[in-house]
Parts: C-alpha cells; structure tokens; sequence
C-alpha cells in the first residue's frame, strides 16, 4: 500500500503516462508525466516553431555549453523537480524550510554522434549547484538551532 501511494504521488493517480510522436520529419515531441493540456500546448509550440523556451536567459546558458551538433537535447528544471517534492513532502505532513531562489538555469543533456560513437554530454550550472548548496545548509543550520549548536530547535528530550 505504501508503494502503490508513492507512486501515485511521483507519476499520478493513473501512473507514469509519456506521450510521444513525430510531426514531421525533423520534430518529435516527448512527454513524460505531463497534463493533457501541457502536452497540447507542447505539440501547439512545436507545430509552429515556437521556440520562446531555448530563448529564454537559463537554456542559453546552458546550451552554449552543450556540443553544438546533437541529435537530442534535453533541459531538466531541477529547482521545479525540488520545489514539487517539498510541495508533496508538505502535503504528508513533512513540511520541509528549504526555499530555493526562482529562475534557477536547468540541467542540460545532449546526445551527439562522434564518428564511429554515440556521445552523452550533461552540464549542471555552478549557480544551480551553488542555490541547492546554499539551500541545504540553511535547512542543517534550522535544524540544528541556527547554528549556535545544542539543542534543535522545538525542545529536545
């Protein structure tokens, strides 16, 4: 029982549903745990060329980074991925103080071909990495009574 709660809690009370297709002979589209009307406004976006998201300041960040000829990319919202945990963990009673600053840059994965090899290259931001640093030592710091030592805060035995 406790399982069948825990996945329902990561994938939905349906399970895990992805959506994939081809719309053309250059676009594909995949969606992994998404709303029905995200996954529409996602094909809506890819039919007409909308790419507003890999404009955005975070992606081009990160995509500089990546090589620069690939077969797939892929952009993963850590901070999201965080913040919905800590909305879940809130939601059974396990209120986590951990506050991440909006707008964090994502993770960035692409798969290129080399010659005679398929490559997996993946770039994690420094500010990423250094706003989730930041964030779990002032949640260690609360819980251990800001710092000062002794007693956690809320009494102890």
């Amino acid at each position: 029982a406790q399982i069948q709660q825990m996945m329902k809690m990561v994938y939905g009370p349906d399970g895990a549903t992805v959506y994939a297709g081809t719309l053309d002979a250059e676009t594909s589209v995949l969606g992994f745990a998404v709303t029905d009307p995200a996954m529409k406004d996602l094909i809506a976006a890819a039919k007409i060329k909308d790419e507003s998201l890999g404009k955005s300041d975070g992606v081009t960040s990160v995509a500089g980074e990546l090589p620069k000829q690939k077969v797939l990319v892929s952009y993963i919202a850590l901070d999201n991925v965080i913040n919905s945990g800590l909305k879940y963990a809130a939601a059974f009673g396990m209120a986590l103080p951990i506050t991440l600053p909006p707008n964090q840059p994502p993770i960035g994965v692409a798969v290129s071909t080399d010659e005679t090899v398929v490559r997996v290259d993946t770039f994690v931001p420094t500010k990423l990495v250094k706003s989730i640093t930041t964030a779990v030592t002032q949640f260690k710091q609360q819980m251990q009574g800001g710092g000062q030592g002794g007693e956690p805060q809320g009494g102890g035995i």
